[in-house]
């Protein structure tokens, strides 16, 4: 029997066509994601009325777009917005949606972001952050809002997965020069969206500081590095949470009824008293929450023999934190 060409291209495009299409959960899922960050961000974009800020930063763009004319000032905050609107005017025209596009852009990645750190956040923690950003109603807003928070929160992930990979990528791209090319350039494109970048410069500086000195007690002492890096940056973390609570409760507390602050205690009503007690008590259960839940699960391999050293260490480093940022709160 013989068989043209046509009838093999026929037997081989009908074997493609009946092969059964698998689907993976995972990827499923992320696709409902990225489907719902498009609409979400983009849906009716430009139907909302400009704001006092958002008219600022499209007529400047427009300038630049309409006459080349660009004059940067600190009011405006960095020039990296003006640039990337203006470029949006020149290629889908000047109209409130093309204003919008691209921190809505930028909203759409921030949502999917969390796939390249499926190596540290695991399977189920990246598909819970995609979510969690998804739904964010204050991310949400910012991202259909042409202001400079979303590009600066955006080049910081960025700088952050570059730190992660060249430091604790896998193996063959552990240490490679791109990360290094790639966080300066997301560094230089958050400087030049916002001032915030020198506080993520200050984070991710810190933090390498911890991560190169516990590195040298590594080699020195001749101690795990791991285990000391961990208590350190749960010790700061605790810190930080503790430090949090207290503000939160400063700022929600009306000044006058905190005691050494205001109104002494004994001249306060019942109803402030209360008040006060009960933000005090919500704040260090909260507190006593995260502390408890964060050592059960750093010590969830060693049920039989309680680190108690290593506690002590971590809740010690969490006071200093704590005290730390409260003295220089009160400066």
């Amino acid at each position: 029997m013989i068989t043209s060409p046509n009838q093999i291209e026929d037997n081989a495009l009908g074997r493609a066509l009946s092969q059964r299409l698998t689907i993976n959960r995972d990827l499923a899922l992320y696709c409902l994601i990225f489907l719902l960050a498009v609409f979400s961000r983009f849906h009716m974009l430009g139907e909302r009325v400009m704001s006092h800020d958002e008219s600022l930063h499209t007529r400047y763009s427009y300038n630049l777009y309409n006459e080349g004319d660009f004059t940067h000032t600190p009011l405006m905050h960095g020039p990296a917005l003006f640039h990337a609107t203006a470029l949006s005017f020149y290629l889908f025209g000047d109209n409130d949606f093309t204003g919008r596009i691209y921190t809505a852009a930028l909203g759409v990645l921030m949502v999917m972001f969390p796939l390249l750190w499926r190596r540290w956040l695991g399977r189920w923690g990246a598909l819970l952050a995609s979510v969690m950003i998804l739904v964010s109603p204050l991310l949400l807003y910012y991202h259909r809002y042409i202001r400079h928070d979303t590009p600066s929160i955006f080049f910081g992930m960025v700088m952050a997965h570059c730190i992660l990979q060249y430091l604790d990528g896998a193996q063959h791209q552990r240490g490679r020069g791109r990360w290094l090319y790639i966080f300066a350039a997301a560094m230089i494109l958050n400087l030049g969206s916002k001032e915030t970048a020198f506080i993520y410069l200050g984070i991710f500086g810190s933090f390498l500081a911890i991560f190169f000195l516990a590195r040298l007690a590594q080699a020195r002492y001749e101690i795990g590095g791991k285990p000391l890096f961990q208590q350190v940056m749960l010790g700061i973390l605790l810190g930080g949470m503790i430090t949090l609570g207290m503000y939160i409760i400063v700022d929600i507390v009306p000044a006058q009824i905190i005691p050494g602050r205001g109104t002494p205690w004994s001249d306060l009503s019942d109803l402030q008293r209360s008040t006060f007690s009960s933000w005090m008590a919500l704040a260090i259960l909260s507190g006593a929450f995260v502390l408890i839940t964060t050592a059960l699960y750093a010590f969830r391999d060693r049920w039989q023999r309680i680190p108690r050293r290593e506690i002590g260490v971590i809740f010690l480093i969490a006071l200093v934190t704590a005290g730390s940022l409260l003295f220089i709160e009160e400066l």
